[in-house]
């Protein structure tokens, strides 16, 4: 989607929890830190002038798994080369569950993937096939701008 010389450029970190993201980006905005940093939240927290919210309206835990289980469980099962009944059940028994933030852990265990496999998969499935196109070039957009703005 992009090049090289913006992946070089760019570093992503977990900064915690939504306020510290939004206080970070507007510090960087204002120029009251040396560093040029451009938030991201979740789709599910309250917009901000400041960041970019991602597309959607669930935490993407929520929203990606949901959707992939929903839609595409056949592309999914197949990356995993595991058969398609067993991830829909598993699936099934995960998403009641009412902490989000388990989901991606107990899947692994139960599918026996080492840590971050299975949500790269699911990202990848899910931007390929859900997330409109116009949504992914805003974001690049706005990342290559925010290079600039440096």
């Amino acid at each position: 989607m992009y090049g090289k010389e913006v992946n070089s450029r760019i570093r992503i970190i977990p900064a915690g929890p939504v306020n510290i993201v939004k206080n970070l980006a507007k510090l960087s905005k204002d120029k009251k830190i040396p560093y040029n940093i451009f938030g991201i939240i979740d789709a599910d927290q309250e917009d901000d002038r400041n960041v970019y919210q991602l597309f959607g309206s669930e935490a993407p835990e929520r929203q990606i798994i949901k959707d992939v289980y929903s839609n595409f469980l056949k592309i999914l099962s197949d990356r995993l080369s595991l058969n398609e009944e067993i991830v829909k059940e598993e699936i099934g028994k995960i998403i009641v569950i009412p902490n989000h933030h388990e989901w991606l852990t107990r899947l692994e265990n139960r599918f026996n993937l080492p840590n971050n496999i299975l949500w790269t998969i699911l990202v990848s499935i899910w931007v390929a096939n859900c997330l409109p196109r116009a949504k992914g070039e805003e974001l690049i957009k706005l990342i290559q701008d925010n290079l600039v703005r440096q």
